[in-house]
């Protein structure tokens, strides 16, 4: 198995097989440094790509640049194959692994005023990635242990009574994520679109018009 989450500022790139192998990346240039790593673990591991059957990759909510890299890569990894499990996750569904027995909200910074929260019960997803802007945010955190760096500056922003803890990310976590996501086919994989691209946000206000399909 070989998972690639490019959402967050470090890259990881993950092995599993009969070993275990993790690496990161950061940087300038990682989107290269991605396929170096890959053939660097299949040394490593003695094993061909024609070997791995089985893929992952994060697709958001995080960095939208680094995730469309993640995404060429894979797509590149699995041009002409037909014989591979490909699944995707969300970043959050990696950060959620270490609280079965709690209500957490995992959060990443969209802007200054606006965060990126995935609800989980109990590591069960209840509610998908949605933009949550600040004024929202205490009802929508209400009773829940916020999960993440990012996490921090909403809850100084606004003064969140909510406590913060930041996990320590290992294997284990992206396993789980990759056990939980959902199978695709790789020229169908898309990246995690939750907001417009601020310029057609402000196009549409000033033109009280909505454009689709961005």
């Amino acid at each position: 198995m070989i998972i690639i989450s490019s959402s967050q500022k470090e890259v990881k790139v993950i092995y599993s097989e009969k070993k275990e192998i993790i690496k990161s990346i950061s940087g300038r240039s990682y989107g290269s440094k991605i396929v170096t790593e890959i053939k660097n673990i299949l040394q490593e591991a003695k094993k061909e790509l024609n070997d791995i059957k089985e893929f992952g990759i994060d697709i958001g909510p995080g960095s939208f640049t680094g995730i469309r890299i993640g995404i060429a890569v894979v797509q590149g990894l699995l041009f002409g194959k037909n014989d591979y499990d490909l699944r995707y996750f969300y970043s959050s569904d990696v950060l959620s692994y270490d609280y079965k027995d709690q209500k957490i909200a995992v959060i990443n910074r969209a802007r200054e005023d606006a965060a990126y929260v995935t609800l989980y019960d109990e590591r069960k997803r209840v509610e998908d990635p949605k933009m949550i802007f600040g004024e929202q945010l205490q009802n929508v955190l209400k009773n829940r242990l916020l999960i993440g760096e990012q996490s921090i500056h909403f809850k100084n922003k606004y003064n969140l009574n909510n406590k913060v803890l930041i996990p320590e990310v290992n294997i284990d976590n992206f396993i789980y994520a990759y056990d939980n996501g959902k199978r695709v086919e790789s020229e169908k994989l898309e990246p995690l679109y939750i907001q417009k691209p601020i310029a057609v946000e402000n196009y549409e206000k000033q033109n009280k018009k909505i454009i689709e399909d961005i």
